[in-house]
């Protein structure tokens, strides 16, 4: 009986040790990108709607890199962090949903970082949050950084939603929100320790989001936070791009159509072979 305990611990140690040299080389083959000529980008469903990857490299002439994906979070955000080479240029847009959203609808699936687990736990995520993070990721690690996206297509009309859920949100500070921007903070210094030129975006909304959010209580926290993380990256001014809005820019309430994230790429690709750190708010 000892000895099939002893050797099913070691059968045990020894898988255990084979399958995390499989993962971390798998994790390390899907996203050991090249810096060189390289822009990363990071977002939520706003930036991957939002940016059109061929203009991008069309207008800058360089490779594009993009870990924005629909729902990604704080959790995201900090692996992305730390799989950025040292050096990159990086574009990131950390939108007002993103902040909003409740932890556990978070996409939270970027591969597993023990760093980054760390880093939520020290910021009120409890045992529960991170273990359905790792049953997210342990499977197989994730590629983090894909070339193609999918834009909306163009309409004259935008798709109505349901606006009571947004109503519920900008009615009421959430509890976590301070928590999620300090993290979501602490992501951006890494950043800058790495040296890293980043480039800051802020998407417009619709009209009718617009309207509700300057009389919402979570305003002043959303702007201040932008402005923390302008501050951080040591940004000299912040410009305001404005679209052409002849046309439909909007697909819903919160993305842009390819008509109107043609033009952001267009618009923000000159401020990308700049090597100086910039913010810049899109605005219709």
């Amino acid at each position: 009986m000892r000895l099939f305990i002893k050797r099913f611990f070691q059968y045990l140690i020894a898988f255990s040790l084979i399958y995390f040299f499989y993962y971390y080389s798998l994790d390390t083959y899907y996203n050991a990108e090249d810096p060189e000529n390289a822009i990363f980008i990071w977002g939520d469903s706003q930036a991957y709607r939002g940016l059109d990857l061929i203009e991008l490299r069309k207008n800058t002439q360089r490779n594009i890199y993009t870990a924005a994906r629909h729902g990604a979070g704080v959790y995201d955000f900090l692996v992305f962090a730390e799989r950025v080479p040292i050096n990159s240029t990086v574009l990131v847009a950390i939108s007002k949903p993103a902040q909003l959203r409740p932890k556990k609808r978070d996409r939270n699936k970027s591969s597993i970082s023990i760093t980054a687990l760390n880093t939520l736990l020290s910021n009120n995520y409890t045992s529960s949050d991170i273990s359905v993070i790792i049953k997210k990721n342990i499977i197989t690690p994730q590629n983090l950084f894909i070339e193609k996206t999918s834009l909306y297509e163009y309409s004259d009309s935008i798709i109505k939603e349901p606006i009571e859920s947004f109503k519920e949100i900008y009615n009421n500070k959430p509890s976590y929100l301070e928590e999620k921007q300090s993290i979501y903070i602490k992501g951006i210094k890494n950043l800058v320790n790495k040296n890293c030129t980043i480039h800051l975006i802020s998407f417009p909304y619709s009209d009718l989001l617009n309207e509700m959010e300057n009389n919402s209580p979570i305003k002043n926290k959303t702007d201040q936070f932008f402005m923390d993380a302008v501050q951080i990256i040591r940004v000299n001014r912040i410009d305001t791009l404005k679209l052409d809005t002849n046309k439909q820019v909007m697909h819903d309430l919160t993305h842009l159509n390819n008509y109107g994230a043609k033009q952001v790429s267009i618009l923000i690709s000159k401020k990308l072979v700049e090597k100086e750190p910039s913010a810049t708010y899109i605005s219709k």
